[in-house]
C-alpha cells in the first residue's frame, strides 16, 4: 500500500499569465509493505541564495535513513551526493498540438481567432456574443 499526501500545492495563475504550482509541503510519500518512507518539505533549507523552492529530505527504511535528497525542483536534484536532473541542461521542446476536429475546442472559438489577428475590437464584440 502506498500513499502520498499533497497538502498544501497552490496553483496561481490559472486563468491568465504565467501559470505556477509552489509546493508549500509538507509532503509524505510512504510505501507501508516495505517500510519506506519520506517527507518532502520545501523551504527548508536555510541560508545566502536558498529559495521557497530548495528543499532537503532524508529517505528512512525501517525507521533508519538510508538516503539524502535535496536540491530544487525549480533547478536540480541530488541523490547521495549525485545530481541526477539539472534544468540547465534540460532540453526545451516545442509542444506540437494536433488540429482538433471537435467545434467546441477552444481554437475555433471566434473571439481568439480576431485577438491573434489583431483585432482587439472586433474579439471583443465576438466574447460579447458568446456571453
Amino acid at each position: 500500500m502506498h500513499f502520498l499526501s499533497l497538502k498544501k500545492d497552490i496553483y496561481e495563475s490559472t486563468f491568465w499569465g504565467q501559470f505556477r504550482i509552489r509546493f508549500e509541503g509538507p509532503q509524505t510519500f510512504e510505501d507501508v509493505e516495505n517500510g519506506i518512507k519520506a517527507t518532502f518539505l520545501p523551504g527548508n533549507v536555510k541560508g545566502k541564495g536558498k529559495t521557497k523552492d530548495h528543499f532537503k529530505t532524508v529517505v528512512f527504511l525501517k525507521g533508519k535513513p538510508v538516503s539524502v535528497i535535496e536540491g530544487s525542483y525549480m533547478g536540480y536534484i541530488r541523490i547521495d551526493g549525485e545530481k541526477y536532473w539539472d534544468a540547465r541542461y534540460t532540453k526545451a521542446y516545442k509542444m506540437f498540438i494536433e488540429d482538433s476536429i471537435l467545434e467546441s475546442d477552444f481554437s475555433r472559438r471566434l473571439d481568439l481567432q480576431c485577438i491573434d489577428e489583431g483585432n482587439v475590437t472586433q474579439g471583443q464584440k465576438e466574447k460579447e456574443n458568446l456571453e
